[in-house]
C-alpha cells in the first residue's frame, strides 16, 4: 500500500495535478481507503515536508482564476489530508478528500489540480460500472496484483490508455500509442502511431486494357437484363473467406506420397 500511495500521489500531484493524464479520483473500498490514507500521510511528508507551501518541489497553480476555481471545489468537502493553501503565492498543497458525493462539483469536471477525491465502492465490478457511467477517460490506472481483476478492467472499460500498478508512465513509452477515445480525444501518437494518425491511406486500383479483362467487365455495362442483374448480385455478394489452413496438411501428405514413390523407385532400380 505504501508503494501504491507513492505512485498514485506522484501521478496526481505532478505539476500540482495540472496534467491531462493525472488520475482524477480514486475508487476503493472503505477498508482500502483507511490503509491508503495512513500510508499517504507518510508519503506526503516524504515528498513535500510538514508544510508543502514551503517546498521547492511543489508547483504553483497556473493562474489566480484557476486557483479560485480549485478553492471552490473544497467547499463542503471533507479534507482527510492536506488542504494547505497560500493565496499570495497561488499554492495549494496536496489534498485528499473522503466521503465525497459522486454528484458533488469536484466530481463533475476535470479537476486539473492537487485535489484527490476518494469514492467508496464495494467490488471491482461496481468500480467498473462507475467508470462506464461517465465519459471515457484519457487514462485509467488499476492497482492490484490480481490478474483476473486486471483483466476485468482491461476488457470491461474503455479508455485512452491504461497503466497497471503505476500512473502516467505509459505515455513515456514510445512503443505504446498515446491518445484518447470519445470526448477524451481522437487518434493517437508516439513513433509510427503518430505517423499513421496523420497519414492518409490512398487506395489505388490498376487494371490493364487487355481483352480478357474487358470481357470480365462487360457484365457491368448496359443494356441490363434480369439475368445480368442476377449475375452482378452474385459477383457483389459478400462471402466468407476461403479457409486455407488445411493446405499445410495436404502439402505434407503429398510430400510423403512423393517420398514414398521415390523410395520405391529407388528400391526397384537397385
Amino acid at each position: 500500500m505504501y508503494k501504491t500511495a507513492k505512485r498514485a500521489l506522484w501521478g496526481r500531484m505532478l505539476n500540482s495535478g495540472q496534467t491531462c493524464v493525472a488520475p482524477d479520483y480514486i475508487l476503493c473500498t472503505k477498508e482500502v481507503e483507511e490503509k491508503f490514507i495512513k500510508e499517504s500521510e507518510k508519503v506526503l511528508k516524504q515528498f513535500w515536508g510538514d508544510d508543502p507551501s514551503k517546498s521547492s518541489s511543489l508547483s504553483r497553480i497556473v493562474s489566480e482564476s484557476h486557483y479560485r476555481r480549485l478553492i471552490e471545489f473544497l467547499k463542503n468537502e471533507h479534507v482527510a489530508l492536506g488542504g494547505h493553501t497560500n493565496d499570495q503565492e497561488l499554492i495549494m498543497g496536496p489534498t485528499i478528500l473522503t466521503d465525497v458525493d459522486p454528484q458533488s462539483p469536484v466530481m463533475e469536471e476535470e479537476i486539473f489540480g492537487p485535489i484527490f477525491p476518494i469514492i467508496n465502492i464495494h467490488t471491482a465490478q461496481e468500480a467498473i460500472d462507475f467508470i462506464n457511467s461517465r465519459e471515457k477517460p484519457l487514462a485509467l490506472y488499476v492497482f492490484t496484483k490480481n490478474k483476473r481483476v486486471q483483466n476485468m478492467f482491461l476488457t470491461k472499460t474503455s479508455s485512452g490508455g491504461v497503466s497497471i500498478n503505476d500512473t502516467i508512465s505509459h505515455i513515456s513509452t514510445e512503443n505504446l500509442p498515446f491518445g484518447g477515445v470519445g470526448l477524451s480525444g481522437m487518434g493517437n501518437y508516439h513513433g509510427k502511431f503518430g505517423f499513421d494518425t496523420f497519414t492518409h491511406k490512398k487506395g489505388v486500383l490498376l487494371k490493364d486494357l487487355g481483352g480478357i479483362s474487358e470481357m470480365a467487365l462487360n457484365l457491368r455495362y448496359p443494356p441490363y437484363s434480369n439475368k445480368k442483374t442476377n449475375l452482378i448480385n452474385i459477383v457483389l455478394r459478400k462471402r466468407r473467406g476461403i479457409y486455407l489452413g488445411f493446405l499445410d496438411r495436404v502439402f505434407i501428405f503429398l510430400l510423403g506420397v512423393l517420398l514414398a514413390f521415390l523410395l520405391q523407385f529407388y528400391v526397384n532400380i537397385f
